[in-house]
């Protein structure tokens, strides 16, 4: 059935969709895109840090090359990264087993010491772990989700084995002990070839090619380990795919502009939500801060449900306050340190920043006692104007220890002053997003559970930024779309005239016979996304 229109045809919604969503401004087509997220690549890292002889030094340029191989697909939302360096069993499990990541994780890469039977990980403190790989081989297996298991260390070959009889697709392991800097270089090429849209298979076939081009194929030595006996040298590269046959999987290509019907569309939610009150806070607080002669970084205390968007918000910030004419992309620092010693909590989250700092040069300076002070003064930064950065809290695993961490971060390591002109301001937005069993708080649910509920979170959020109001300030809780935003949206898309988006909204703001004040901003992008999608494909005869 034809759709009949009144004032818009058919090309100039679908004109006005692409506009809003797309090309005004091209940049939130990179920052928004749609909440099916991309997947994941887990890249995980760790050293000997008791035996000096054994301490890799080309780990670290590993990590930076991967990085930027990937950061193409990365800025066209095509893949995710997860950076784990001097990683932990306990890390990487976590980054598994995050509800963010459930499905997502495509690769997993580990780089470090290993043998046939075992991988050597980090603890807090730097003391050497392993990890089993029978045991280890069955907690990848069990995920689902990987295509391939990287195992960029020496004499891994036995684990493939274990790997793919357990399910595992595709694994590239080692078959001997192999140089540090060959193996950084051989996934740095790797990993470009991924993120140039190029399968697995062919992927490791251009990285074996290259170093077989530099360093002949006749004549491997440089390409295993340095001490290995000149006679036990063997004739064939060390590194190899199991199995052999074609692993076809590989990121998804950007589409061109020239399509229609499947072009992306990114999480729109943003478009329908009040968030007036904490933007009107955020301004104030970061205007006043910045002109002060004496400037210290800001902190923004941000809490609400965990799918209302907490960093819809920050890019919100991030692009018309803090950049303005130019977006600032915040470096996000992962896994909020939440078990231990309030020693071992602090150094554990001063690690998780500068890990995400990894192009600073430090000139040789121990990790342990760098400061805040040598973070805002490096040189790395005198070129930029505003630095931001990101920390996500589960409401779930708040504790008084994580009272008593976030008090010395605010408090003491960022209190610093800011004299110097050409220094940048630094922003740091710490994101509390609370479960749904935190909703309900009072004297019997505080008096029978562990947790901190939403109430005392709260409360202990307001008394810190309080304590510390010239440089910290706690916004407004978040809530989800109302129904009236949602509406209004409706209108000003020129999409009134369809039944389609006319009806979901009873739909969505109606259950169980109630209506709903809000609804999560998560899952109005999922239900919203699906429907212009039917819309689109239902429609598409009516334009070429």
């Amino acid at each position: 059935m034809k759709i009949q229109t009144k004032t818009f045809d058919i090309d100039e919604i679908l004109h006005i969709l692409a506009a809003c969503f797309i090309f005004i401004p091209k940049i939130f087509h990179s920052v928004f895109y749609f909440s099916m997220k991309p997947p994941v690549i887990l890249l995980a890292f760790a050293n000997d840090r008791q035996d000096n002889s054994r301490y890799l030094r080309g780990l670290a340029d590993e990590l930076r090359g991967i990085r930027q191989a990937l950061q193409p697909a990365k800025r066209a939302g095509k893949v995710d990264i997860i950076e784990i360096a001097n990683a932990s069993l306990s890390d990487i499990i976590d980054a598994f087993t995050d509800p963010e990541n459930a499905g997502r994780i495509k690769i997993f890469h580990y780089a470090g010491h290993a043998d046939s039977f075992r991988l050597m990980l980090e603890t807090t403190g730097g003391v050497t772990e392993y990890a089993n790989a029978e045991g280890f081989s069955s907690f990848l297996a069990r995920q689902g989700s990987l295509s391939l298991v990287f195992l960029n260390a020496c004499s891994t070959k036995a684990q493939a084995d274990g790997l793919l009889a357990k399910g595992i697709p595709t694994v590239i392991a080692t078959s001997s002990v192999i140089s540090d800097n060959i193996a950084t270089q051989l996934s740095i090429r790797f990993y470009k070839s991924i993120a140039s849209y190029r399968p697995v298979s062919q992927a490791f076939q251009d990285a074996t090619d290259e170093i077989k081009t530099l360093y002949g194929e006749n004549n491997f030595r440089k390409v295993y380990w340095d001490a290995l006996p000149e006679n036990e040298v063997p004739a064939v590269m060390p590194w190899d795919i199991y199995p052999t046959n074609n692993n076809p999987w590989k990121l998804e290509p950007p589409l061109t502009q020239a399509s229609n019907i499947n072009f992306k569309i990114g999480p729109f939610s943003h478009l329908m939500v009040d968030r007036n009150e904490q933007n009107d806070e955020f301004v104030s607080s970061f205007s006043m801060g910045i002109t002060k002669p004496v400037r210290k970084p800001l902190t923004f205390l941000i809490h609400g449900k965990k799918d209302d968007r907490h960093e819809s918000l920050i890019t919100r910030f991030s692009f018309e306050t803090v950049g303005k004419s130019n977006y600032i992309r915040p470096y996000e620092i992962r896994n909020w340190p939440v078990k231990g010693s309030p020693d071992e909590l602090k150094h554990l989250l001063k690690m998780r920043l500068l890990e995400s700092l990894e192009a600073l040069n430090w000139s040789g300076k121990n990790t342990d006692i760098i400061t805040a002070k040598d973070i805002v003064y490096n040189p790395f930064f005198a070129t930029q104007k505003n630095i931001i950065f990101q920390h996500n809290i589960p409401g779930e695993e708040w504790s008084a220890a994580t009272d008593t961490l976030l008090s010395w971060y605010i408090g003491e390591f960022w209190n610093i002053d800011i004299t110097d002109a050409f220094v940048p301001n630094f922003v740091i937005f710490i994101n509390i997003l609370y479960s749904p069993d935190q909703e309900k708080s009072g004297f019997f649910s505080s008096l029978f559970s562990k947790k901190y509920f939403k109430d005392k979170i709260s409360d202990n959020l307001s008394k810190l930024a309080m304590s510390h109001n010239d440089r910290c300030r706690l916004l407004s809780e978040l809530s989800g779309v109302k129904k009236d935003h949602f509406d209004t949206w409706v209108v000003e898309s020129k999409l009134s005239d369809f039944q389609e988006f006319i009806s979901l909204a009873d739909t969505l703001f109606r259950q169980d016979s109630q209506n709903t004040p809000f609804i999560s901003m998560l899952n109005l992008e999922i239900i919203l996304k699906k429907t212009i999608d039917n819309f689109l494909t239902k429609n598409s005869g009516l334009y070429g």
